[in-house]
Order: C-alpha cells, then sequence, then structure tokens
C-alpha cells in the first residue's frame, strides 16, 4: 500500500512541476492546478488525510523562502506600526514603468527548512489594515473557491488579499503625478513560488526517489 501513496505522490509532483512550467510559459492561470496538488498533499480535515500523512511523514520539513515573522507579527501592540509584508514575490518595474510580479525563486533573502504545519500557516503577506495571509488560506482559497475544486464566490478576507481585492497596492510617479494600483491576483505567483518550494524541498524529493 505505501508503494501506491508512493506513486501518486510521484504523479502530484510531476503535475506541480508541469503546472509550474505552464505558468512560467504565460499561462499564469495554473497556478490554480498547483493549489489541487498543493491540498491533496499537505492539508488535513476532520473526514480526510492528506497523501504526506498517509505515508507517514508528519516530522517532514518543506523548504520556506519566506522571512520568518511569526513572531514578530504575534507580539505587536496596539500602537505598533504595521508594515505591508510580501514574502513569496517581488514587484518588478522596467524602464517604461511597467509593472509585474514575479515569485522569488530561489532569489530571496530565506531559505529554511519547517515543519508542514509551520509552512502552512506561516504568514507570508499582511497589509496596513493588519490583515495577515497564510499559505493555507491562499492553497484553499484557490481550491476551495476559485475552481481547484470548487467555485464560490464569497471569498475570505485573507484570500480577498491575496487576490488584489482589497486596499493594498502601490504608487508609480510618471512625470508630476502619482496613480495607485492594486497589486492583482498576487494568490497565482504566490502559488507558483509555493510550487519551487515544493519541488525543491529535500524530504518531498527522498519520498519521489522512492517511488
Amino acid at each position: 500500500m505505501r508503494q501506491q501513496y508512493l506513486k501518486h505522490l510521484k504523479q502530484q509532483i510531476g503535475f506541480i512541476s508541469r503546472s509550474c512550467e505552464s505558468f512560467d510559459a504565460g499561462h499564469t492561470d495554473e497556478a490554480i492546478r498547483i493549489a489541487t496538488s498543493l491540498r491533496v498533499l499537505l492539508h488535513n480535515t476532520g473526514h480526510s488525510k492528506s497523501l504526506v500523512s498517509h505515508l507517514c511523514s508528519h516530522s517532514f520539513s518543506l523548504l520556506s523562502t519566506v522571512i520568518d515573522r511569526d513572531d514578530e507579527f504575534t507580539n505587536l501592540g496596539t500602537s505598533d506600526r504595521i508594515v505591508i509584508f510580501c514574502g513569496l514575490f517581488y514587484i518588478r518595474i522596467n524602464s517604461n514603468t511597467d509593472v509585474s510580479l514575479q515569485p522569488t525563486l530561489d532569489s530571496g533573502e530565506n531559505a529554511d527548512l519547517v515543519p508542514i504545519s509551520k509552512w502552512l500557516d506561516q504568514i507570508v503577506s499582511s497589509t496596513l489594515s493588519n490583515i495577515r495571509v497564510t499559505r493555507r488560506d491562499i492553497i484553499l482559497g484557490a481550491t476551495n473557491k476559485h475552481g481547484g475544486a470548487h467555485v464560490d464566490l464569497k471569498l475570505s478576507v485573507p484570500y480577498q488579499v491575496a487576490c488584489g481585492e482589497s486596499p493594498t497596492g502601490y504608487f508609480k510617479k510618471v512625470a508630476d503625478s502619482a496613480t495607485h494600483s492594486p497589486l492583482e491576483a498576487t494568490h497565482l505567483v504566490s502559488l507558483r513560488q509555493m510550487g519551487y518550494e515544493l519541488l525543491n524541498s529535500p524530504d518531498i524529493l527522498m519520498l519521489v526517489a522512492k517511488a
């Protein structure tokens, strides 16, 4: 039975790898498929076990490329200043002031191995209004709301932020005027980075090699 689970694991990792390649080729909506595979691999509910749990790999770690600010956010007082934090992507501004979002891949400031539960619930972005978003928020939002497994137009607040349906954004100055633009579809580029993290997690790769 374990060998069957390992085959399913290898299949899901293949899905993520091909979806990452497709995303990089311009098909950014492939990120929703990444979310679906991440949910199958990692998310436990009261009624179902994740694929990794079936493999008895509770102690496994995943690569996190996000600077860990969980304790910092937990200890914030009411008078402390909240700053915008985006851990899974960066904003690239071209010479003609066009703006695009890019996954950090291996160019970020952090590369830690963390337990799966920590990886899922780590804060990966926050807003000036003190809304905090985790990987789990994005994965479940994409699968349960945006077509990974279900479609539902009623989105949670953290997932709204991840989708860009919030006041967070950036200012762009051209000549003597400045315009404010929202950060749109950050959930897609964030999922692409999560795909990178999983595909570069040694414990996962060790399991795949056994399939």
